[in-house]
This record gives C-alpha cells, structure tokens and sequence, in this order.
C-alpha cells in the first residue's frame, strides 16, 4: 500500500477582540452639587438655630413694646430727633460717617434736637425703621428703637 503523506494544514481560527473599552474616567463630585448642598444645609441649620431661639415669652414682649401709628409712647433715652424725614436720613449719614460739624450745623440751624428720656409723645406715622411723633415741644423723626409703647 501506498501511503500517502497527506498534511493536513490546520489554519489558525483568527483571533477576534473584542473593541477596546473607553478610558476609565474617575468620577468626581460635582463642585456645583457639593456647594449647593452645603448651602442647603447651613439655611436649615440657622433657621432652625433662629427659630428656636425666638420663644414666644420673647416674641410677645417684642411685640407689645413695638410702637405703631396712633401708639401713646415715650421716649426711652436721650435722643436727637429731625425736624423731617429728610433731616432724620442726613442726621443719620452725619453720625455714622462720624461728621461732627455736620451734626451741629444741623443743630444749630434747628433740623436736629434732642428729646428728653421719658418724654411722652404720640406717633404719628411709623415706616420701617424711623417714627414721626409730636409731643407737647413740637414734633419729629427719629428712629423707632427709642420709642417704647406705653
């Protein structure tokens, strides 16, 4: 017999890959959530630190002791009242720009008095922070912390 040299070539199955992956990115935290998180976090913590720390004991007495329009009130320290709301605003800028030569030429010219402590006034109008009063020397603007309810 005649045997036959038969090769068998056996051709390599080709190798398939897979496609390559994308690069791995770390994640990182998004600054803008983080901020805006903590933002969240510190107005609930002080709303609840403001909240808690007004009782209504406090609240109450706040409230009676705050004068409105039409109010009986006194005048509870010595203090330098306007003869308007204008001078009242000029006053003010004078004093906390510490303008002494300001003040007195107010003064002098009769813008700006004092009001005696004690003194029994009846306020005519109350804006947000100034009231306007007259009492038996006259009347004038001043800021409402130094009027106090009867």
């Amino acid at each position: 017999m005649l045997s036959e040299n038969v090769s068998t070539k056996v051709e390599p199955e080709p190798v398939v890959s897979a496609p390559p992956k994308p690069p791995q990115h770390e994640k990182k935290p998004n600054s803008l959530a983080i901020g805006c998180i903590g933002l969240i976090v510190l107005v609930f913590f002080f709303g609840l630190t403001f909240c808690n720390s007004n009782t209504s004991s406090s609240t109450s007495t706040a409230t009676s002791k705050t004068v409105t329009t039409g109010d009986r009130a006194y005048i509870n320290t010595n203090a330098y009242a306007a003869s308007t709301k204008e001078n009242l605003d000029l006053m003010l800028n004078y004093m906390n720009a510490k303008n002494d030569s300001g003040l007195n030429e107010m003064i002098l010219t009769g813008k700006v008095f004092t009001v005696e402590k004690g003194t029994e006034v009846n306020v005519v109008k109350r804006t947000f922070a100034t009231v306007q009063v007259s009492y038996s020397g006259g009347s004038g603007w001043l800021p409402y912390e130094f009027v106090t309810k009867k």
